[in-house]
């Protein structure tokens, strides 16, 4: 079986998005705050399982409704 690779950096993307906007303020605030300072946090890896469990669902339904979450980058840096 073929994965499509775009597909499912597609899902990643919007199941990123979906959690980030679900997320309360404070928690938004904090995990900003740790990526300004170039460190990670617990808050954020968990944020990370959660995207990698829903983005793999492929049963879940992930809406496109959410704005895109404006940490993305920032997040990739901070994991690289």
């Amino acid at each position: 079986m073929k994965t499509n690779y775009v597909s499912l950096a597609k899902r990643y993307e919007l199941a990123y998005n979906q959690l980030w906007a679900t997320l309360p303020k404070w928690k938004q605030l904090a995990i900003q705050e740790d990526l300004n300072d170039g460190k990670s946090s617990i808050m954020l890896d968990d944020m990370m399982k959660s995207v990698i469990r829903l983005a793999e669902n492929e049963a879940e339904t992930i809406s496109e409704e959410y704005p895109e979450a404006p940490i993305l980058k920032q997040v990739q840096s901070v994991h690289d």
